[in-house]
């Protein structure tokens, strides 16, 4: 790989996480009231969580992290989908995780976590492929 190749992966990279950090802040703060001011179970919370935080976090990725050419009707989709699944993930995490340790915070931290390697490879490889040529 070229200099110039691994400079633009690793912005690629930071942006990725820049994007996914604002998406998890929503996630974590609409996971946490909803844990503390509803009766909602914490898998319940983090899946509520990972639903609020679609759209914006979509959007980011879409134009700031992956600056991509994606038609809306497939790569929408394909996104939901595959939060759909982080956030089983993450729910099944959270819950397997208090069920071990007991309630905590951290519980609904750490799940988040575990998501963002798996969300970053299946994108950038399948959901946002096509890229604006500049």
């Amino acid at each position: 790989m070229s200099w110039a190749g691994a400079v633009t992966r690793l912005w690629r990279l930071a942006r990725f996480l820049a994007a996914g950090a604002t998406g998890y802040v929503i996630y974590y703060a609409v996971s946490w009231a909803t844990t503390r001011h509803t009766n909602l179970s914490i898998g319940l919370s983090a899946l509520v969580g990972v639903s609020v935080a679609l759209l914006p976090t979509y959007h980011l990725q879409r134009h700031l992290t992956f600056k991509s050419s994606a038609r809306l009707t497939t790569s929408l989709p394909a996104y939901a989908g595959l939060q759909v699944a982080n956030g089983v993930i993450i729910a099944t995490s959270a819950t397997t995780l208090e069920r071990f340790f007991g309630p905590s915070a951290l519980w609904l931290a750490l799940a988040g976590g575990i998501g963002i390697g798996v969300s970053y490879v299946i994108q950038s490889k399948f959901v946002f492929r096509q890229r604006i040529s500049l």
